[in-house]
Order: structure tokens, then C-alpha cells, then sequence
């Protein structure tokens, strides 16, 4: 799956949407995905909100509007939510000027705040066309792609991190190979993403120290699998780097694949951890929110309610 820098981002469109940038240049190394752009409007104020992990936030002052009208402390606290959901970076639209303490909040956050001289229509056709170019057809990512519970899981991270012998362990629980290493892309007739490995690799694995394994002669035909949906993507982090991620599981974040926005999961990973069986909860756990039924949902809004009531934990 390609992706490009706010950086690049920044270069290409100085001239065609008039880009500046404001603050928050340390992150400009933050990687974009999708041609398509996030305008939360008023929504921005709210409790829960839900946007894009790799796709740019437009301010306007619908949002500029709603960050005044916020407590400080909620609006730092938002600020610190975008940091974390991996916003690649923010745009204020037709050059409007933003606050000292927003300015100084992304400057702080390490997201990149840009200006741009277009405004409404025009700066999100001109933004898809840019980052369209930039982008190219995306057709296929680096990962594994399994059957968990009958739900399609994407495994992405860094070469080395475990992805494949995690999926190992999932396939001898019982579980199904899709795509080890290099999964193609495409969307079905009902618009869905699908995966599906190379003809060439189908059913074949690399497993440091044991090499490359035929899964389906070790395991039977009922362990792979020729395609599937993409229905959740789960990130492999090394403990170091989730130190600073959110620790409830009520954010939400969303992982851009051909323009189709799917559901993202962080893991740390360590030698001490089954990492296969907390795969195996966090499956079912999504299932569990498919079904319309959220208990961390529940919970939160138990303990809102003993908070705001006056009585302690």
C-alpha cells in the first residue's frame, strides 16, 4: 500500500492549493494514505469522535469554533487524541487565522498545521486531485492476512516484529492463511476490501529458522484460505513505542485501505506475551461490537456516572 509524507504533501501543493505551513514541522514525517480529507465540523467537540488515521483534518471555523467553545483542559486533551490517532496533519482552510494556543497546542503535539488559500469544494477537489498523483493506484500491502472467527485480520508492522509466527500460531488454533507477507488489494461488488495472496506464494509462509513452509500440506486444506474481506487491521508495536498510546481501547481509530475506512487495532508486542490469544480476544471483542453490544461502552459511562454523582471509585 503506498503512502507519502505531510512533507510531500506540503511540497506538491504549495502552488496548486496554496499550502503554508504554521506549526508542528517536527511531524512532518507523518505518512498519508487516502486521497480523501476529514471535516468533522461541530462534531469535533463531542465526547467520542471518529476520523481517519491517514487522512488529512480540515479546519474551518465550524471546528476552530468548536475547539474555543471547549474547556481548556478538554481542548488540550483533544489535541493530545488527534496526536495519538495518527492524524498525518491539519489544514486550515482559506487562510484563516487560527489562535495562539491552538498554534502552540500542535506545535507541542508535533502535528503539522498547514494553511491553505483554498476553501470548501474547491479545496477538496483540488486535495483529492493532488494527493490522488501523489498516491498512484494502491494495490497491494506488506502483512498477513487471516481468517480469525470467520473475520478477515490484517496484520501489519515492521519486518521482524512477529507477524508471521503469530498467524503460525493462530492456524495450528484452528485458524485460516490468507496471505503471508504481501496481500493484494482489490474491492469487491458490494464495495468491500478483499485480500488475497500471489499465485506464485499461495499458501506458502516464511518463518525465521524454519524458512519457507507450505501451510496447507502441514496443516490440511481447512487452514487456508484463497481470499478474503479485510474487516480489521491489527498493528504490531514494539512495549517501547506504547508507552505513550491510550490505554482504554475508547479511542477509536480507522486504518485507509483502496478509500475504505477499517477498523485499527495497536498490539505491543513482547517475548512474554500470547500474542496469539489476545488476538483471538480482540476478534471477538470486535465481533461483540458488531453485534451492538460495547461492555468498555458501558463501563465508562458507569463510572462518568459515579463521577459526576460526587462519590469516588
Amino acid at each position: 500500500m503506498r503512502s507519502i509524507h505531510v512533507e510531500d504533501l506540503l511540497r506538491e501543493g504549495r502552488e496548486p492549493l496554496g499550502l503554508k505551513p504554521l506549526a508542528g514541522l517536527a511531524g512532518l514525517g507523518r505518512t498519508v494514505s487516502s486521497w480523501k480529507v476529514s471535516r468533522p465540523g461541530k462534531a469535533l467537540s463531542r465526547q467520542e469522535i471518529k476520523l481517519g488515521a491517514n487522512r488529512p483534518l480540515i479546519l474551518g471555523r465550524a471546528e476552530l469554533e468548536a475547539l474555543r467553545e471547549l474547556p481548556q483542559g478538554r481542548r488540550k486533551a483533544l489535541i493530545r487524541e488527534l496526536a495519538l490517532m495518527e492524524v498525518p496533519c491539519l489544514i486550515l482552510e482559506g487562510s484563516i487565522a487560527c489562535p495562539e494556543e491552538l498554534l502552540l497546542l500542535f506545535q507541542a503535539n508535533s502535528i503539522p498545521l498547514l494553511s491553505s488559500s483554498l476553501s470548501g469544494t474547491r479545496l477538496n477537489r483540488e486535495m483529492a486531485r493532488v494527493l490522488r498523483e501523489l498516491l498512484g493506484p494502491p494495490l497491494h500491502i506488506q502483512g498477513v492476512l487471516l481468517r480469525v472467527f470467520g473475520l478477515g485480520v490484517l496484520i501489519v508492522g515492521r519486518s521482524g516484529i512477529g507477524k508471521s509466527e503469530c498467524a503460525l500460531d493462530l492456524i495450528d488454533r484452528g485458524h485460516c492463511l490468507v496471505a503471508d507477507d504481501f496481500v493484494e488489494l482489490s474491492l469487491d461488488p458490494q464495495g468491500r476490501v478483499r485480500g488475497r495472496s500471489p499465485e506464485l506464494i499461495r499458501y506458502h509462509m516464511e518463518v525465521r529458522g524454519l524458512g519457507i513452509l507450505n501451510i496447507r500440506e502441514l496443516f490440511g486444506p481447512d487452514s487456508v484460505q484463497e481470499s478474503s474481506t479485510v474487516d480489521l487491521v491489527v498493528e504490531f508495536m514494539e512495549w517501547e513505542q506504547f508507552k505513550e498510546e491510550d490505554r482504554t481501547g475508547l479511542i477509536r481509530r480507522t486504518f485507509t485501505l483502496l478509500d475504505k475506512d477499517l477498523p485499527l487495532l495497536r498490539m505491543p508486542v513482547s517475548l512474554n506475551r500470547n500474542i496469539a490469544i489476545l488476538m483471538e480476544v480482540a476478534v471477538r471483542n470486535h465481533l461483540l461490537g458488531i453485534s451492538g453490544r460495547n461492555p468498555l461502552k458501558s463501563f465508562d459511562r458507569k463510572i462518568q456516572r459515579r463521577l459526576q454523582g460526587g462519590a469516588g471509585l
